[in-house]
């Protein structure tokens, strides 16, 4: 998608980059990140890319959180992706992009009718280069879902799926950060993303 990281520096962020380097990455102050208009965005390009095909993506409007915007894109991109790809061979493919009440918070997800996956091999998702599907039938790097994890904790977030097989899948997260503190001129007048 337009505006993505090279895969070189995903690689690099899933295969040891911790908080630090994500921050240096950003190179941006915490704001306001309407995420319901990222994902209009981002949906518009794949659509551009695919013209071909047709997938009911659903919006959910007034999703706004704290947050470095561009690693938030990325974020974003790596779970609609998938998504969109995992729809792919689905009768009638909808995503739906929402927000909803979990354990008394906001909770954002990612939810498609796709192939699904067993809930019992969950815990690869987040591992990199792990695959639940084979590479011939959906191609792909297999550091989406951990570069998305990794932005998401960097937000003071967390990710979980929920899923079936044939049944689609559901990405909920969660974004809890507020802006930091400046740094004083003190300390090297740099931007500081610690929270």
């Amino acid at each position: 998608v337009k505006g993505s990281l090279p895969i070189f520096i995903l690689i690099f962020i899933v295969m040891g980059a911790g908080i630090g380097t994500l921050g240096f990455l950003s190179y941006r102050d915490y704001k306001e990140v309407n995420l319901s208009g990222l994902a209009m965005d981002i949906t518009a390009e794949l659509k551009r890319r695919e013209p071909a095909r047709k997938v009911d993506v659903r919006i959910d409007p007034g999703m706004i959180v704290i947050g470095d915007a561009h690693l938030l894109r990325i974020a974003m991109e790596n779970l609609l992706a998938n998504a969109w790809k995992f729809t792919g061979k689905a009768k009638g493919p909808l995503i739906h992009v929402g927000m909803t009440e979990l354990d008394g918070g906001r909770t954002f997800f990612v939810r498609d009718n796709g192939v699904g996956f067993d809930m019992a091999y969950a815990d690869k998702l987040f591992v990199p280069f792990q695959r639940l599907h084979s590479m011939t039938e959906f191609p792909g790097t297999g550091i989406g879902l951990v570069t998305a994890q990794r932005i998401i904790n960097r937000h003071g977030g967390a990710i979980r799926p929920e899923a079936e097989i044939n049944r689609g899948a559901t990405l909920y997260f969660t974004v809890k950060i507020h802006p930091p503190p400046r740094p004083s001129s003190a300390q090297g007048g740099g931007k500081s993303l610690a929270s």
